[in-house]
């Protein structure tokens, strides 16, 4: 197998892989990228999921008849995806320094940006999708803006637990840095035996402003914002902000 190379991230993907909790969510942005984004592409369109985890997402938009690529850090993340979708394609590659050719009609990603910790590098993910997108192509995105992580607390706990696993997930706010430090511990029930895992990340809060200037100097030039909750009504737990980008054209209003 190859080695991943954010190997953190192993530590949960048997957990995120079967978890109800990811499933309901997924559906729920389904939705919200039917209304944004999903209406504007041709039918059976090339879409690439960024940071695509598990592939929950990518097993239900191949259900309604998308071409689909996945592509992350995380190589037993990937395994887990290439179970519940064995036809897609499937990449392991860092968000930061991937290159694909202009072939598809939609790039996505959901819940991963906050990970990337610095604008050069969150530029330089914006400009490769940039590169990997079909002119007029579209990029829809959610992340953690500045301004709705202020309502969070300092400090809270996420857990499930189920009958063969469960997991604690802890946040700890850095508001000076606008950062949190994410810490896991998980458990899963194998051959009898309860096997803890412990990892952390950190996550990097932007402000509005700076993810709209690195869209920008990456390329794109039609950038959207909304707010889930005020402005379309959906209420999903997570990153409640999303972009939604266009690789604009000035010789067709259509995605070719």
């Amino acid at each position: 197998m190859p080695s991943s190379i954010y190997p953190s991230y192993d530590v949960i993907a048997p957990i995120r892989a079967k978890e109800t909790w990811n499933q309901q969510t997924t559906e729920a942005i389904l939705l919200i990228l039917k209304k944004l984004m999903l209406e504007y592409l041709p039918e059976g369109a090339n879409i690439l999921d960024l940071c695509c985890g598990t592939g929950h997402l990518i097993q239900l938009l191949d259900k309604n008849g998308y071409k689909m690529t996945g592509l992350d850090g995380s190589e037993t993340a990937l395994a887990y995806a290439r179970e519940k979708t064995p036809h897609a394609e499937f990449l392991l590659a860092d968000a930061r320094s991937f290159e694909l050719p202009s072939m598809f009609h939609g790039v996505i990603s959901q819940t991963a940006l906050p990970m990337i910790t610095n604008l050069e590098d969150l530029t330089n993910v914006f400009r490769n999708v940039y590169l990997g997108l079909r002119k007029n192509g579209i990029f829809a995105f959610n992340i953690a803006l500045e301004e709705e992580n202020s309502k969070v607390p300092e400090e809270y706990i996420r857990a499930d637990v189920q009958d063969d696993y469960a997991w604690c997930l802890r946040y700890l706010s850095n508001q000076q840095e606008r950062t949190y430090d994410v810490k896991v511990t998980s458990f899963e029930l194998l051959n009898g035996t309860w096997q803890r895992s412990d990892t952390s990340w950190l996550v990097r809060v932007y402000t509005k402003e700076e993810v709209e200037l690195a869209l920008k100097n990456a390329g794109f030039t039609e950038i959207n914002h909304y707010n889930l909750d005020q402005e379309l009504g959906f209420s999903i737990e997570g990153d409640q902000d999303i972009f939604v980008c266009r690789k604009t054209s000035l010789y067709s209003d259509q995605i070719n």
